[in-house]
């Protein structure tokens, strides 16, 4: 909004393209208009910087609401109120450090480490792409050796028995051309498998709990995995 000083108290009111004019307050005010056209906003250079964010946004957005979808039917058990928002975002961090301009990076695997951690519900579930999961990409399996003890350490909230599961998400890299976004490997993008095992109320003092859960083949260039780590109630 600007203020109009040559033209004030001579009851100017008019727009110019997508300058509206009017008078507020004894003074004439500037302003541009408040929608803006589809076509401006596609080609226009001075919204370049913004067209180039909407790519990566929306990618982020896409690529967090395969993963979600992957997570079926445990996600009613695991999300938060703010999981999308923060799947999203974390996407997104992933997506800056690719390879290429602003608005043309891709989306790439390698990175998929930094979504290890907290981003689902902490006391019932968590991405991993490490620890306590490992990860094979020759045979397409996750697997975990875990004590009660570390069991209760990760979800401490939750009173046994209850039910363990392990998963895996796939996720394809995608690469940029001239109509967007394409990706690498769309037959494997947000493909799952999970494996179930009912923890007893009673553990040995010693006892070590081993789980697995496969795609039964080798990964291919362009996928990168995503481990799934969580318990749901009985």
């Amino acid at each position: 909004m600007a203020i109009v000083e040559s033209l004030k108290d001579t009851g100017f009111k008019r727009r110019i393209d997508d300058i509206v004019f009017y008078q507020l307050n004894d003074q004439l005010i500037a302003r541009t208009v408040g929608t803006i056209s589809k076509d401006r906003l596609a080609k226009s250079s001075q919204y370049e910087a913004f067209r180039k964010n909407q790519r990566e946004f929306s990618l982020s957005a896409q690529l967090a609401s395969t993963l979600q979808q992957a997570l079926q039917p445990y996600l009613h058990y695991w999300k938060l109120a703010y999981t999308n928002s923060m799947l999203t975002g974390a996407l997104r961090n992933i997506i800056k450090l690719g390879k290429g301009n602003p608005g043309e990076r891709n989306f790439d695997t390698s990175f998929l480490p930094q979504l290890s951690g907290e981003i689902l519900n902490p006391t019932k579930a968590f991405l991993s792409c490490g620890k306590p999961l490992k990860l094979d990409y020759e045979t397409g399996e996750a697997c975990i050796r875990i004590t009660y003890g570390k069991l209760k350490k990760f979800f401490g909230s939750n009173c046994l028995p209850l039910r363990i599961s392990i998963g895996l998400i796939a996720l394809s890299e995608t690469e940029f051309t001239k109509c967007g976004y394409k990706l690498v490997e769309a037959g494997w993008h947000g493909k799952s498998t999970y494996n179930n095992r009912r923890i007893l109320k009673v553990w040995p003092s010693k006892g070590e709990l081993r789980l697995k859960v496969n795609f039964d083949s080798k990964i291919p260039d362009g996928v990168g995995l995503i481990g799934i780590f969580g318990v749901t109630p009985l």
